[in-house]
């Protein structure tokens, strides 16, 4: 007789009680929990950015109507301060320094001698229009002031409000130096005290002898430097005053130079009688002839 196999039992699935039913609904609640909570955070969040941002859009318009007939904080006019200031009030500014020049004039000094200049110089004649030798851009001056942060860029704009309340944008005056009149003038008075520089010259004696006259070296004003120095004081909005110096013009052939073409001349010379023939025609070029060709440059 054949043995059979004893049948194997199934496993049980394991019975709900009611302590894991409550767990699986504690899990879940809490769930719902972190969701509502994480949904309420967003919520906030995003309303404290669009708050924040309602702030800084109502800050800026306030900032604009503030500021729309004034100069943006941080604008200076070389030192000054033009914040706030408006159109008007940025002129009456300019015109002050331009007042104060008109009232000063400019001055030039070269030891005891003194020249004072107008900024406007009168005509020679009364045909004659009268010269300004300064003029200072007064509209031209406050438009720079008021240009800061009002490009027709937008992010231009807002960068330049940015750099000057930040780091402060400082503008200079506008102004016209009629620098050609201006040293003339100048001249006209000092140009006396200039010397012109002389060079070495050979000189042949009547003994055959070669000698060099000593050289002189010149004196000149530099008068670049008048208008250099007048350009400084009005970007630092100064008075106009400028003490001249004179300034050395070395010879450009100075007596040793000179001296050291002296046996070279002599060889020169040693060739005499020189001949030669222009248009079938001869001639003789003695010492002397040669000596009056003889020049040092």
């Amino acid at each position: 007789m054949a043995k059979t196999s004893p049948e194997k039992k199934k496993p049980r699935a394991p019975k709900k009680t009611k302590a894991n039913t409550k767990k699986k609904d504690t899990d879940k609640a809490t769930e719902r929990k972190v969701e509502a909570n994480r949904y309420k955070a967003a919520i906030w969040g995003g309303g404290s950015i669009i708050v924040v941002l309602l702030v800084l859009v109502i800050g800026y318009v306030g900032f604009e109507y503030t500021y729309s007939d004034k100069v943006y904080p941080g604008v200076q006019l070389l030192d000054t301060s033009m914040s706030g200031k408006t159109y008007e009030e940025v002129v009456t500014e300019i015109n002050a320094y331009k007042d104060q020049l008109h009232d000063e004039g400019i001055t030039v000094t070269y030891n005891d001698h003194i020249v004072e200049l107008g900024t406007v110089v009168p005509g020679d004649t009364a045909e004659a229009q009268d010269v300004s030798l300064l003029i200072i851009d007064t509209d031209a001056t406050a438009q720079s002031v008021f240009a800061v942060g009002r490009s027709n860029a937008d992010t231009t704009s807002l960068s330049q409000k940015i750099t000057a309340i930040t780091s402060g944008t400082t503008i200079e005056y506008e102004y016209v130096l009629n620098e050609e009149v201006l040293q003339s003038l100048v001249a006209s008075e000092l140009g006396q005290y200039e010397s012109d520089y002389v060079n070495s010259t050979v000189e042949f004696q009547a003994d055959g002898s070669i000698t060099f006259t000593e050289h002189i070296n010149g004196e000149h004003f530099n008068w670049d430097a008048l208008t250099a120095s007048l350009e400084q004081q009005l970007a630092n909005g100064e008075s106009l005053s400028v003490t001249m110096e004179l300034e050395a013009s070395p010879a450009p052939v100075p007596t040793s130079s000179a001296q050291q073409y002296e046996s070279d001349l002599q060889t020169i010379i040693d060739l005499a009688p020189i001949t030669f023939t222009y248009e079938d025609t001869a001639y003789e070029a003695s010492a002397n002839d040669i000596r009056s060709w003889l020049i040092l440059d």
